[in-house]
């Protein structure tokens, strides 16, 4: 039995001792190309970690680095990210408390295809960022928040439909010339007041 009390005492304190969080860089500047480059590892690790972690953990540490990863995102001189805005008007369709960070895990599953595989197409970026969206959730399900956009883009991968869904968006959003490297700046994120 003491052993038994021991070992759970070590876990508990083992857990809490190393729980996982990350340096967010602060007073950074986002001007120049060099200015991406520098900070292009810390961006990459931000949004693994705001991937794999909670929402309801460490929310200060997530506001600064989701502020930091959308900034990067967003202002980014050495690529181009391209967002859909049927997936970003899904999501935000849903009103439920966690739209926010489903709509950064959409952005950052697109950002890290998109960086970590140069060679991959926007149709490969896309399928990664909604892919990143449904694990982000899934990962979240403790929290019991509905998202129909989820759901949607759950059932057409399950389907075997998601890759025909986004082809058709992607020529959409191309004959309208809207490919939306969208001014996700626009969107009123809470961590952004």
């Amino acid at each position: 039995m003491k052993n038994l009390l021991f070992t759970i005492a070590f876990l508990i304190v083992f857990s809490v001792g190393f729980a996982q969080t990350i340096n967010v860089p602060e007073n950074y500047t986002l001007k120049t190309k060099d200015d991406f480059s520098k900070y292009q590892n810390q961006a990459i690790e931000c949004m693994k970690w705001l991937d794999n972690d909670k929402f309801d953990e460490y929310v200060d540490i997530r506001k600064n680095a989701y502020k930091f990863v959308l900034s990067w995102i967003v202002c980014d001189k050495n690529s181009e990210f391209t967002f859909l805005e049927v997936i970003i008007n899904d999501i935000i369709s849903d009103k439920h408390p966690f739209t926010d960070e489903l709509v950064m895990a959409y952005f950052t599953g697109v950002a890290k295809s998109a960086i970590l595989n140069p060679k991959k197409d926007k149709l490969g970026n896309q399928l990664d960022g909604i892919n990143n969206l449904i694990e982000v959730a899934k990962n979240n399900s403790h929290l019991n928040f509905k998202s129909k956009a989820v759901n949607k883009y759950t059932g057409l991968r399950n389907n075997t439909k998601l890759e025909v869904w986004l082809t058709t968006e992607l020529e959409k959003a191309n004959s309208k010339e809207s490919q939306q490297s969208s001014d996700a700046t626009a969107i009123n994120f809470w961590f952004m007041k």
